[in-house]
């Protein structure tokens, strides 16, 4: 899990619609990390469809190096995801506390 101390109080929201905008945002880009996660993926499978076949079921070092790319950044960028996920409940859950909720 992720703390949030340290965080310059300034950045952080004052309001409750501040923080439920910033959750919306954290919630967007959860969404976004997971479309580039999903992009890879699909990459992954076609780099492997085109030229693999096309080395006769071998791997060239080119694919090799695509799948190893591919791989680190659709950890990374499911990784993202999570994180944006854990903020934008943290910003909810701080919006609805403001609220008296």
């Amino acid at each position: 899990t992720h703390s949030m101390q340290g965080m310059d109080p300034a950045l952080m929201p004052q309001t409750a619609e501040g923080h439920f905008t910033m959750a919306e945002s954290y919630k967007k880009k959860a969404a976004g990390y997971r479309q580039d996660a999903e992009t890879h993926r699909l990459m992954l499978i076609e780099y492997k469809r085109k030229y693999v076949k096309a080395a006769k079921g071998g791997e060239s070092p080119w694919v090799a190096k695509m799948r190893v790319h591919c791989d680190q950044y659709i950890k990374d960028a499911d990784k993202l995801a999570a994180d944006a996920d854990e903020f934008g409940q943290f910003h909810m859950m701080r919006g609805k506390e403001l609220q008296g909720q």
